[in-house]
């Protein structure tokens, strides 16, 4: 392995190094609520068909901003620059891998989140014990992060994942450059995708993240409708008990004006599938109106 590559693997591996404290949840429409639990799957979206536009675009303009700063000026750096700026415009926001993601929060009752999953009185969210969803992932090849909104941190990373390809390009004797920033670009996509616009801060977001896909036709890829396209997915196995029914920790019902009846439902529905969240299903006692 390569000394950069070595560098920015270990960038990566640092940045997933955390581990949440408590239940991580995951917001969901009733359509998605009634496959999640009776499928006992989690449809991982493609990055860059998530709802916020910004996705892997921060990372790239963080990269950019390190090398306007960069204190050398010569031939070399001037070169590189270009060519690794272009790359990452080229492979990095629009057509390079894919990275698939699922979004979850430690916060299973935050109104920002009722108003963007689902239409209005429509939505639940569900928690899950972090360490069972760990173990879910390592099995299936994932990897669990969290997400990094704050800018300084962002840019002191760049600078890091700048120097360390800058380092390896500048060693590299009659290697094209792309092909030094190909090598990376499997790390490179793992620490994208951690990079959220300040923004989002409120959503404490953490993200299962799976491998990168070269390839739509090798990998078992599908597509559900979303709401102006084609979505594509994977599916991942969420962690289940003893006896093969999903496990989860708690569960809310989102803000609706049939308070008793969705409640009612939803424990009549987790109960004809054996599914008994550990800390109960809760209303979120939030008076939310959708005019």
């Amino acid at each position: 392995m390569n000394q950069a590559t070595s560098n920015v693997t270990a960038i990566a591996a640092r940045l997933y190094m955390d581990r949440p404290s408590g239940s991580l949840f995951h917001y969901t429409s009733l359509r998605g609520f009634l496959g999640i639990i009776t499928e006992g799957e989690l449809q991982i979206t493609d990055a860059r068909y998530l709802n916020d536009a910004s996705e892997m675009r921060v990372f790239v303009e963080r990269i950019k901003s390190a090398m306007s700063i960069d204190t050398e000026f010569d031939e070399f750096t001037d070169d590189f620059h270009k060519e690794f700026g272009a790359w990452l415009d080229f492979r990095i926001s629009d057509h390079g891998h894919s990275i698939f993601v699922a979004c979850f929060t430690g916060n299973g009752n935050l109104l920002s989140q009722w108003r963007s999953y689902g239409d209005p009185g429509k939505n639940l969210s569900i928690g899950f014990n972090p360490d069972a969803l760990q173990s879910a992932a390592h099995s299936q090849g994932y990897i669990l992060g969290r997400c990094i909104y704050d800018a300084t941190e962002q840019s002191k990373i760049a600078k890091e994942v700048l120097a360390a390809i800058k380092r390896e390009a500048g060693s590299s004797k009659n290697v094209e450059l792309k092909n030094v920033f190909t090598r990376a670009e499997t790390n490179l996509l793992k620490i994208a995708i951690l990079f959220k616009d300040q923004g989002f801060r409120e959503e404490e977001e953490w993200r299962l993240v799976s491998p990168p896909v070269d390839n739509y036709v090798n990998f078992p890829i599908q597509f559900r409708e979303g709401r102006t396209m084609l979505t594509p997915f994977m599916k991942f196995v969420l962690p289940s008990r003893h006896d093969s029914r999903i496990d989860i920790e708690q569960a809310f019902v989102g803000p609706t004006p049939h308070i008793n009846a969705a409640m009612s439902a939803t424990l009549e529905f987790l109960s004809k599938l054996g599914v008994s969240p550990r800390r109960g299903l809760c209303y979120c006692q939030i008076p939310y109106r959708n005019t």
